[in-house]
């Protein structure tokens, strides 16, 4: 039982997976920072932007064919 305990523990420690995820987690952690911080920057700017675009879409017509 020791012995199997043993070999558990060093395959355990050898085993680099978790350090792969983890570092993926916290890229995507700091990608989504990012994203937060500059929506929250332009969210005047974006806001404004897109009630122009739907001005112009509700102004628009259609012309007769």
């Amino acid at each position: 039982m020791r012995k199997h305990m043993i070999s558990f523990v060093k395959d355990f420690a050898k085993n680099e997976d978790g350090a792969v995820a983890l570092e993926y987690a916290l890229v995507m952690v700091l990608v989504a920072f990012g994203l937060v911080a500059a929506l929250t920057t332009f969210s005047g700017d974006l806001n404004g932007l897109f009630t122009g675009i739907g001005a112009n879409i509700a102004a628009y017509k259609v012309p007769a064919l």
